[in-house]
């Protein structure tokens, strides 16, 4: 399983996309199991292409993230303030995977 996390917005805008990957096959057996665990307990590939909020303000940030797992893709573009609490803790965890370890 490969995830890629883009997150574009807030005051920097476009020109400065922060981007999170993982692969699962380079983490310790633990933390690509949890991964796993939170990419099937967000129900992440039946979840919705784009989650946006009603009424985005020019600085919320916009997040893309897209899991490939098993010759599935899947991509889902959102507003942290919009989605559930067990996407926002996957997107958590690709940071803190890809920043080195978990939190």
């Amino acid at each position: 399983m490969h995830i890629t996390l883009k997150i574009v917005g807030g005051f920097t805008g476009p020109a400065a996309p922060e981007i999170h990957e993982v692969h699962l096959d380079q983490l310790s057996p633990a933390d690509a199991r949890r991964l796993r665990e939170l990419v099937a307990t967000a129900g992440f590939f039946s979840l919705p292409p784009d989650i946006r909020k009603r009424a985005p303000a020019s600085w919320d940030f916009r997040h893309e993230l897209t899991v490939r797992d098993a010759g599935k893709v899947h991509t889902v573009r959102f507003h942290l303030d919009a989605v559930p609490a067990t996407l926002r803790a996957l997107c958590d965890e690709v940071i803190a995977q890809a920043q080195g370890g978990a939190q």
